[in-house]
């Protein structure tokens, strides 16, 4: 994969430019008018930002293709209907992420048209650097569907966008850009597999269950992070964990309050179950002794006595040492 930098520029009508396009956005690129545009390109092939601006509008489709896409404007706007007819539109601070794997329609309104590609063999390759690999077929959700996740991706793109773009950029920084970038977005971005759901889906869903047990969360709330149906994803963790999302939550918030419960760092049942988004104390106390053999107070006496039990040892061991310690020589005669 060449990390080397590289641009083009065209200008002209988009007639003159369809081989090129192609080339770029696949080879059944359909762009439905014939307006004055101006095209930058300028990256690698791991990470490249396109500039666009088309007098008017204009309109069509582009088949799957090599890079995943974010696309954002800073003026006008650009609609994107992918294959299942969803719709988004991505304007200015409101960036649209397109999968590579993803055919879509779109429709550009007047205006600077902006894009950061990232090539999807260079995400695979990071993802399985980090112990992280991704499904073959990788479709990305939308960052807004994880808080915080947004506001994550507007400050790459304002970190990354011109240096990327910059034949000044030294072949040590561009390397380090090009990994900044696939982190983010692995990071930030909502994983699925693009044939059904899958493990993507359930990694994603999972990881927003666990960020936020201590809160209220829905499987609505967990398949709108993954990016799919709430039957899709219901599907995927019985294939995957044999139990349903929120059975998974209640798992793990089980885990975590047992986990602080043996602690014994002086809270009570209550305040660690309250902590872990627990509600209804009583049902509470069932469904944990059904899961661990044992109430949560028994679980909490463990935990104190395991405290104060090391407490002793060590002030014995404390003792010890100072009783069969040596006797220092003394000074005095």
């Amino acid at each position: 994969m060449d990390g080397g930098f590289r641009q083009e520029s065209l200008s002209g009508r988009v007639s003159e430019f369809r081989g090129w396009l192609g080339t770029v956005y696949g080879q059944r690129v359909d762009v439905r008018c014939d307006e004055r545009l101006e095209l930058r390109w300028a990256g690698n092939d791991r990470v490249a930002t396109v500039r666009l601006r088309i007098d008017r509008h204009g309109t069509g489709s582009l088949e799957p293709r090599a890079d995943h896409m974010v696309i954002w404007t800073n003026d006008g706007s650009v609609t994107i209907t992918d294959s299942t007819g969803a719709v988004r539109t991505a304007s200015a601070g409101n960036p649209v992420v397109v999968s590579a794997c993803t055919p879509v329609d779109f429709a550009i309104r007047t205006g600077l048209v902006l894009a950061l590609h990232v090539s999807d063999a260079w995400l695979q390759t990071r993802a399985a650097l980090a112990g992280r690999p991704l499904p073959e077929l990788v479709e990305f959700g939308q960052a807004d569907a994880v808080p915080g996740c947004a506001e994550r991706l507007g400050r790459l793109l304002d970190e990354v966008v011109a240096p990327v773009a910059s034949r000044d950029t030294t072949a040590e920084d561009r390397s380090a850009l090009d990994v900044r970038v696939a982190e983010v977005l692995l990071d930030v971005l909502p994983v699925r597999n693009a044939v059904g759901g899958g493990l993507g889906s359930v990694d994603t869903a999972s990881r927003y269950a666990r960020d936020h047990a201590a809160s209220v969360v829905l499987t609505s709330d967990m398949s709108g992070a993954a990016g799919i149906s709430d039957r899709t994803l219901q599907q995927a963790f019985q294939d995957e964990l044999g139990e349903t999302p929120l059975a998974y939550l209640r798992r793990y918030r089980l885990e975590r309050i047992r986990h602080d419960l043996l602690a014994g760092d002086g809270e009570s049942v209550g305040e660690v179950a309250r902590r872990w988004g627990i509600g209804h104390l009583g049902r509470f106390a069932a469904v944990y002794a059904v899961a661990f053999g044992e109430m949560p107070s028994d679980t909490l006496t463990q935990g104190r006595r395991r405290l104060e039990g090391a407490a002793t040892d060590a002030l014995r061991r404390r003792d010890g040492a100072s009783i069969g310690a040596p006797a220092q020589p003394s000074d005095t005669v």
